[in-house]
């Protein structure tokens, strides 16, 4: 079996699939150098000898003929996309006849203690990345039409939906360390926040309440991502 998983990052995934398929092989795809030498890193460190990775851009098209693989898979990465439906279509195009493409990308946040200064970060979040370019910050929903928009008919993609949950204090802190570094003083959220019309006020608001809440024993958040396995019939 062979595996392309597009949008790999830092390879924790693509390092499962691989232990996954001994005999097969797994091929990780991303646009940035730095994070596919942690990707090297994190292989290397569990001695997978049937993994590689390389720089792609699946929008770009990939240089693979048609049908070079038997799974085509991406986690989190289609919201990062402005055409998420081209990279679908690239991803059905790689993906053999009788193979599988599958996606998972996350959607809705629900907190405890519900907190409206942090769910307005998740919207600020959404809104900073739709005026950088992005499609559809919410992209879990969307999945299984971008799917049959790419060309899959409806009858052969299998749509659920599974979630996260940060609840543990190693977890809370987690997301307060990412939170701060989106929109703390080098944060790379924080200057489209100001130009967005939010004042340094608001924004240490939202710290603040991340800071409480990472410190509260009852915190949680989950996420709910939306999934699709696709038939290339």
């Amino acid at each position: 079996m062979r595996i392309l998983d597009i949008g790999c990052g830092p390879g924790s995934i693509s390092c499962g699939l691989a232990e996954l398929v001994p005999q097969g092989s797994v091929l990780g795809i991303d646009v940035s150098p730095t994070v596919l030498e942690l990707a090297k890193s994190t292989a290397a460190s569990k001695d997978l000898q049937n993994i590689s990775f390389q720089i792609g851009n699946v929008l770009e098209g990939l240089p693979f003929p048609d049908h070079s693989f038997d799974v085509v898979f991406t986690h989190q990465c289609l919201v990062h996309l402005s055409d998420p439906v081209k990279a679908i279509r690239e991803m059905k195009r790689l993906c053999r006849v009788g193979g599988i493409v599958a996606s998972r990308e996350g959607d809705t946040h629900i907190w405890y203690p519900k907190s409206d200064v942090l769910e307005g970060f998740i919207e600020l979040a959404g809104e900073t990345m739709r005026r950088a370019g992005v499609h559809e910050p919410a992209a879990g929903r969307h999945l299984h039409v971008w799917a049959r928009q790419a060309g899959f008919k409806s009858d052969e993609i299998e749509k659920s939906v599974s979630g996260t949950c940060s609840a543990s204090p190693a977890k809370r802190e987690r997301f307060r360390v990412f939170v701060h570094d989106q929109l703390g003083e080098k944060g790379m959220m924080r200057a489209g926040a100001l130009r967005m019309g939010k004042t340094k006020e608001e924004l240490d608001e939202i710290l603040k309440a991340i800071d409480d809440w990472a410190q509260n024993e009852d915190g949680w958040v989950s996420m709910m991502c939306g999934e699709v396995i696709c038939r290339n019939t």
